[in-house]
């Protein structure tokens, strides 16, 4: 009996070619769900019927895949499903029938199997019956998302957007450049130019999982001549490797990249990351000081970043950012460095604080508000991006893509000019402003 109970509770695989479908009814109140496993991208489930069954189901891809998986099969499995449950229902109920009427004669045991067998088979298939009788096509129209594959709608979305017409969307882009180039250079007019050896610094920061912010990154990289770029975190939603392979992706930028973990970061996607070239991760764990075209930079992860928490606003990781700002604040009197990168502005605070009180040099470069700041305090600069990735895909409320541009000048390596851009698509600048350090200004060196 346990052998039996143990062949209908286990799933039915289906050979597809290049993957495998995996199959079972489960029993639950109230039901009538169908649910598809994606593994680490999480779950699609509909609402399909009636009755105390779910169907659960899920595919493991081949390591060889070639081609799609032949999905005009899936109707016949249904039967097929069914063939290979009913022997092990039938042997189940008999097997319950002959055990109550243990003892009885052999007729009378005989009997009660086969009574047995075809109450089981009765019960099974009123239950099923339910089911497929009040099951509904339209439900497959609109399914749950769970896990990481909530972004899929908006992703997919993103992708046909940028799809239409790519070559628009690069030249759109390029465009904006242009006129951010010009721009920039009308509001230092009347200033000393810059040096050809300029070294420029681009920031970003919570992109939240969307490519597009990434893309455009990319091409500012590229057309304004950047040298690194700087990452204040929130770069996924979960910390999922999922996601951060889809960073890996569009945010291989080619060049030093240097980032802190934001309060949405977690352990699969930062050691995913620390894989890609070029990229450094600051943090007190391992390495939290690095140097960029000679400008020190100084930083440290979230205090929510690898697992306290999966929820990002973790009561417990907030209390410990009165120790991390300590932290930090003794590494800057030690290091002394030009820049300190960090997700949280409270993270910071010590450190932005002893600089001033020191007069000290220094770019306080933080993200996690999805605000872009300037401010000047004394000798320290507060800038914030914004959100890189427009709020991320998952935000009820869109926002403008913000980045920006922290020049340095090559002798002194003390800050030139910042210069922010807010971005509302591609091709659509809302706003640009610069502003210049003087020559008499406690930033300079």
């Amino acid at each position: 009996m346990a052998f039996s109970l143990w062949r209908l509770a286990s799933p039915v695989v289906f050979d597809l070619d290049s993957t495998n479908l995996s199959v079972k009814l489960r029993p639950a109140i109230p039901g009538g769900a169908v649910i598809l496993s994606l593994g680490p991208l999480g779950e699609l489930s509909w609402k399909t019927h009636k009755g105390p069954l779910n169907v659960e189901a899920s595919f493991v891809l081949s390591p060889s895949l070639a081609s799609p998986p032949d999905f005009s099969r899936l109707s016949d499995l249904r039967w097929s499903f069914l063939v290979n449950k009913v022997p092990w229902l039938l042997l189940l109920g008999g097997l319950t029938g002959a055990l109550v009427l243990a003892g009885n004669s052999r007729k009378s045991v005989l009997a009660a199997t086969g009574v047995g067998a075809a109450s089981f088979l009765a019960a099974f298939a009123l239950v099923v019956g339910i089911s497929v009788l009040t099951f509904s096509s339209k439900a497959l129209q609109g399914p749950r998302y769970r896990g990481p594959i909530e972004d899929m709608p908006r992703v997919i979305q993103l992708a046909k957007d940028v799809q239409r017409d790519w070559k628009d969307v690069r030249r759109n882009i390029n465009q904006v450049v242009a006129g951010l180039q010009r721009i920039h250079s009308e509001i230092l007019a009347g200033t000393a130019p810059p040096s050809e050896n300029t070294i420029r610094l681009l920031l970003i920061s919570d992109v939240h999982n969307n490519p597009v912010g990434l893309v455009m990154a990319q091409e500012l990289v590229r057309q304004l001549d950047v040298k690194a770029v700087l990452d204040a975190g929130d770069f996924t939603d979960r910390g999922t490797q999922i996601e951060a392979e889809l960073f890996a992706r569009f945010g291989d930028l080619g060049l030093p990249h240097v980032l802190v973990a934001g309060n949405h970061e977690d352990t699969a996607a930062l050691a995913r990351v620390k894989g890609i070239p070029k990229i450094t991760v600051l943090e007190s764990r391992t390495t939290d000081h690095v140097e960029v075209e000679g400008i020190s930079v100084l930083g440290d992860a979230d205090p929510n970043a690898y697992f306290i928490d999966p929820d990002p606003n973790n009561e417990t990781a907030l209390k410990e950012i009165p120790v991390g700002c300590e932290r930090l604040r003794s590494r800057f009197a030690a290091v002394r460095p030009q820049i300190l990168l960090v997700h949280n502005q409270k993270l910071g605070a010590c450190a932005a604080e002893l600089a001033e009180e020191e007069k000290l040099p220094l770019v306080f470069a933080w993200g996690h508000a999805h605000r872009q700041a300037y401010e000047e305090h004394g000798s320290v600069v507060s800038v914030s991006p914004g959100t890189s990735g427009g709020n991320g895909l998952t935000a009820a409320k869109r926002a403008s893509y913000g980045f920006a541009l922290l020049e340095f000048d090559p002798e002194t390596k003390s800050l030139v000019s910042t210069c922010m851009f807010k971005l509302d698509s591609p091709s659509e600048l809302r706003e640009v402003s610069c502003h210049m350090r003087s020559e008499e200004s406690p930033l300079s060196r």
